[in-house]
């Protein structure tokens, strides 16, 4: 029932958007303009529908291990797929591919080999290169490359693969501007729902200052470089040994118990440590996904686990 309920969410998360899209510009626009989707497509609490997507690749390789799969499960998973392209955020398709490889590697333990891993960051990067060509048009361009003409659509991708690394360097000398709030990154959750939601403080950023990395800017520091910002390098041992511990439990226990929902906790926190070298990616959307398989999958183990409901003719 969670995979079902889940999977429908999210198709309807990345289906209502997408109409209202195409009835306000029509098609042929849209498919001429596709750069409109890095802007428009995310609409207030249906995009929390479409993040329901990352779910759905680990939860189905979860039921396909357990109790196998059926013919409208292999129609959900691509649709999830297609919703998570149209985002207008490259990291919910990653998320959702990383999420299914680490909820396959605790159901088929050592079945997860370089050779996949390799393959995954083919796929990756040839989706990065297509999304920067088609829908992310609008970033700036970097100046004074030094990649050579025929690999230029590669320039990006390496920038965001190694661009965070000089970009932490710079916070751990100091060149950065004081935090808007305390706990800027770590306590985003909080600043959301208590700025942005509820309007209790004023308006706080959502997106961290760019420092620069020779040439360039950029605004991405690494989950070290960020915490550090944060708490500094104290704080950077405390929350690395707290997510250590955390991860390795989570495992542990997903490998022991038998109940499903621990290997989905694993798979969808564990992507915060796969990121971590890129960002700091425990914000508000990593609590909201935590806390929908929570609630949505205890309410799920609930129900199926309930002895059926006697029927008259049958024995007391």
């Amino acid at each position: 029932m969670f995979f079902y309920t889940t999977a429908v969410l999210a198709t309807v998360g990345w289906v209502l958007p997408l109409a209202i899209i195409l009835t306000r510009y029509g098609p042929g626009h849209l498919m001429v303009n596709m750069w409109i989707l890095e802007y428009e497509f995310q609409m207030q609490f249906i995009g929390y529908l479409n993040l329901l997507g990352i779910l759905v690749f680990p939860t189905f390789l979860i039921k396909r291990s357990r109790i196998g799969a059926r013919w409208l499960d292999r129609i959900l998973v691509p649709l999830s797929f297609v919703g998570l392209i149209l985002a207008g955020n490259k990291t919910y398709l990653v998320f959702a591919l990383f999420g299914g490889v680490m909820a396959h590697s605790v159901e088929s333990p050592w079945s997860v080999k370089i050779r996949h891993l390799m393959v995954l960051g083919a796929a990756v990067l040839a989706f990065f290169v297509g999304y920067n060509q088609l829908i992310d048009v609008g970033a700036p361009k970097f100046p004074a490359s030094r990649i050579p003409d025929p690999l230029a659509f590669l320039e990006r991708p390496y920038h965001y693969f190694t661009g965070a690394l000089p970009a932490m360097e710079q916070v751990v000398r100091g060149n950065m501007p004081p935090r808007p709030v305390p706990g800027f990154v770590t306590l985003q959750p909080f600043w959301k729902i208590f700025g942005g939601l509820m309007g209790l403080v004023g308006p706080v950023p959502k997106n961290l200052p760019d420092v620069a990395i020779g040439p360039y800017a950029f605004n991405v520091y690494s989950f070290a470089g960020e915490v550090c910002w944060d708490w500094g390098p104290a704080g950077v041992a405390a929350l690395s040994l707290l997510l250590g511990w955390s991860l390795t439990a989570l495992y542990r226990r997903a490998g022991a118990a038998g109940l499903w929902m621990n290997t989905l906790l694993y798979a969808v926190c564990g992507y915060g440590a796969v990121i971590a070298f890129f960002a700091y990616y425990y914000g508000f959307n990593m609590f909201f996904l935590v806390g929908y398989v929570l609630v949505a999958g205890s309410a799920a183990h609930w129900a199926s686990s309930r002895p059926p409901r006697p029927t008259p003719d049958s024995p007391r």
